[in-house]
């Protein structure tokens, strides 16, 4: 993947960082709780959660049973 296509693809991991931090401060858990919960780091979460770091789908899935969301939700923010 080049520079562009990187940049590109900030806003939306960006946005997707937002929804997923939001839907783990509406369930009440924690970074760590998470990090458990997904066989990661409390850092890697922290980074996912800022757009830092991308999400793997075995872990999108994951969260998505986590926080009672679908995955399309926390991908596009439509219910």
């Amino acid at each position: 993947m080049n520079r562009v296509t990187a940049d590109a693809d900030e806003p939306d991991r960006l946005q997707l960082g937002r929804r997923l931090r939001d839907a783990r401060e509406y369930v009440g858990l924690s970074q760590e709780e998470v990090a458990f919960a997904l066989s990661i780091s409390r850092p890697a979460v922290g980074n996912i959660e800022a757009g830092a770091r991308k999400v793997e789908a075995f872990e999108l899935n994951k969260l998505s049973e986590l926080y009672g969301r679908t995955v399309d939700f926390l991908l596009t923010g439509n219910a």
